[in-house]
């Protein structure tokens, strides 16, 4: 039985598997860049160690075996980061804030952007985020939002250009439990929404901001978030937990420029990982809070199209082990990088 596991076996356990490898690297990554402190790291680790051991605890026998390990870990991630912890784990203690930790990072020249984007499931925008009448002007009938969108509608939905919509105001723009992750349209003299009206807008846009958790048949839409919106709310470069353990996150950029740009993060670009690209960096992003709907009133939108391809899935070329080994590269062996943890446990 693996678990009780103490921290050096916890840690070590972690390189092991892809996706936490992914994590290990990108929280070291947050330290040299100086996002994170070693007590931040100190404190996740504990939390997250805990926790597993916590769950494995209470599996009825057989218990949790060593293969299905990985994914109680990971899932353990995701349950510290977003969901109410048992009130039986750790009573008395509360849970620390591991969010937006990138928030000294500020983004002095804010008022140089027009405006950001986000790029979003179409499905799940129309099921939560456009108000109902909207819907009725746009498509004729609406169903419950507790249900599918009818494909008819979401690819009538796809068809549309640009366009202006009201959204409901009891909604949120951005997952009203987690972040909203936002990109600037123009950078270096290249803007995003240049991109809309291509017949694969989706799939270009999906591989640049690093989305590779949309997969082939996703509809997405593109919102546009116009400046006072972003400035309104907290917002800040993110971090490993702002990723929520995204297995396509990196804390640290490929390019020299990209370091000096210290208020940004930088996706990975799908398209150059599947390529074997020496520079995945590929488009600014930050993060903010959630922005209430009726602070919009209208919002422009761009439908963007279906995408035709699912990324991450090549074994070798674009998968979790190939990009965690290319993590891998800053911190060196896995003796390396135990070695490094050990002050951090």
């Amino acid at each position: 039985m693996p678990l009780p596991l103490t921290p050096a076996k916890f840690t070590k356990r972690l390189t092991e598997f892809p996706g936490g490898l992914i994590i290990v690297c990108n929280i070291l990554d947050g330290i040299d860049q100086k996002l994170l402190d070693d007590n931040y790291a100190q404190t996740l680790f504990d939390w997250w160690r805990t926790l597993v051991n916590w769950k494995g605890d209470r599996t009825p026998p057989p218990g949790i075996s060593d293969s299905d390990l990985p994914n109680e870990i990971m899932g353990c991630f995701n349950i510290l980061l977003y969901h109410p912890l048992p009130n039986a784990f750790r009573p008395g203690e509360s849970r620390p804030n591991f969010f937006l930790a990138g928030i000294h990072r500020r983004l002095r020249n804010i008022n140089n952007f027009g405006k950001f984007i986000n790029v979003t499931d179409g499905n799940v925008f129309l099921q939560h985020v456009i108000h109902e009448d909207e819907r009725r002007r746009l498509f004729g009938s609406v169903t419950s939002h507790f249900t599918k969108t009818p494909s008819h509608e979401l690819s009538l939905f796809m068809g549309h250009g640009t366009i202006s919509v009201v959204l409901r105001d009891s909604s949120t723009v951005g997952n009203p439990d987690r972040l909203l992750w936002i990109a600037p349209d123009r950078y270096n003299g290249t803007s995003l929404s240049d991109v809309f009206p291509r017949p694969d807008a989706a799939n270009q846009l999906r591989d640049l901001l690093g989305l590779n958790h949309y997969t082939k048949g996703t509809g997405l839409v593109a919102l546009h978030l116009p400046l006072d919106a972003v400035k309104a709310g907290v917002h800040a470069r993110p971090t490993v937990a702002d990723s929520g353990g995204h297995v396509r996150f990196k804390s640290r950029p490929d390019l020299p420029k990209h370091f000096k740009q210290r208020a940004w993060g930088f996706t990975v670009d799908l398209a150059k990982l599947s390529a074997n690209a020496d520079i995945l960096d590929g488009w600014p992003e930050r993060v903010v809070e959630p922005i209430p709907c009726w602070w919009f009133g209208n919002l422009t939108i761009t439908p963007l199209g279906f995408l035709s391809e699912t990324r991450g899935k090549i074994k070798g070329m674009d998968d979790d082990a190939t990009y965690a080994k290319r993590l891998r590269v800053a911190h060196g062996t896995q003796k390396d990088i135990l070695k490094r943890l050990r002050g951090y446990i």
